[in-house]
């Protein structure tokens, strides 16, 4: 009689064990079919599951749902491109669920219904290198899970039209945006502007209707390029975008931040120049050059560097 139970209580554990089994090694998908209202949202005959996007992998996502809670959802090649953790999606899947947590899907396709705008609400202390995209030249994202900067396409024209820079910043400094929304340039009136920029900063001309409604951030870089047509945009890296704001620029990030940094002083400067004498003359050519020339290019000797460093 003992033996007898204790051959039962075995076949009891092996069944219970190969019945584990089962869920976590055979076809997932066929483990939990979902075909009520209660547990997903079924619409033309199709599946779909709705929620807030928690993770990214390389071709799967991770959904808070609300109808099963956490899923995984496999998707086909190119889904998972330009999402947004936090958005609000809607994935239409094959009405299966693996009985695991998280949960795990098939999806077929992949709808955002609402984004989460990352950019307004990420402030500097926020951010982390994680936060940071990549692109190439020709703008394919190369790292990061976010979105480019919108204002990407106006880099790429200028990265690819100004081949010695290695930076470019675009700020709304209020000096620099006042001369941008006049439509005026940034005369050299005096040797602070002459050591940074050799001339007066260009204004652009207006942008067109077609360029605005076309490809608005791509058409600025093109209107950059063509107003530095005639111009060395290393010897002035900074322009003013018509009633806009302004660009520089730099061999690299350092430098393109510190020349934004000068314009908006140089701005403030020309502005208090002009408000003291209505018609002031630029600065003497040769004065320019002479500042200019001593800090930049073969011959410049501005600074303490030891001789032969």
């Amino acid at each position: 009689m003992k033996k007898i139970m204790s051959f039962m209580i075995i076949t009891l554990l092996l069944l219970s064990g190969c019945g584990n089994d089962s869920i976590t090694t055979g076809d997932m998908y066929d483990q939990l079919p979902i075909d009520d209202s209660n547990t997903s949202q079924m619409v033309d005959d199709a599946y779909f599951l709705n929620g807030e996007l928690k993770e990214i992998g390389e071709d799967s996502v991770l959904i808070d749902t609300e109808e099963a809670g956490l899923v995984w959802v496999s998707l086909e090649d190119g889904l998972a491109i330009a999402l947004t953790v936090k958005s609000i999606v809607r994935v239409q899947f094959d009405g299966a669920i693996a009985e695991s947590y998280p949960g795990q899907a098939r999806g077929h396709s992949l709808e955002v219904i609402e984004p989460f705008l990352d950019n307004p609400v990420h402030s500097y202390e926020e951010m982390t290198a994680d936060d940071m995209v990549i692109v190439d030249l020709k703008g394919k994202v190369v790292e990061g899970k976010l979105n480019p900067s919108s204002d990407t396409p106006t880099h790429l024209v200028l990265y690819n039209n100004f081949k010695d820079i290695g930076g470019v910043v675009h700020t709304h400094s209020s000096w620099a945006t006042s001369f941008a929304q006049a439509g005026r340039d940034i005369p050299a009136f005096g040797t602070t502007q002459a050591d940074y920029f050799f001339g007066s900063i260009p204004c652009s001309r207006k942008m067109t209707k077609d360029e605005i409604e076309g490809e608005y951030e791509k058409e600025t870089g093109n209107v950059i390029t063509e107003t530095f047509k005639d111009l060395d945009p290393m010897d002035i890296p900074a322009v003013l975008i018509n009633m806009h704001g302004p660009f520089t620029w730099g061999k690299d990030s350092k430098e393109a931040v510190h020349n934004a940094v000068v314009l908006e002083e140089v701005s403030k400067m020309a502005y208090r120049t002009i408000m003291l004498k209505k018609d002031i003359q630029e600065m003497d050519e040769d004065l320019l050059k002479k500042h200019f020339l001593r800090k930049h290019g073969k011959n410049a000797y501005y600074g303490q560097a030891k001789k032969g460093i």
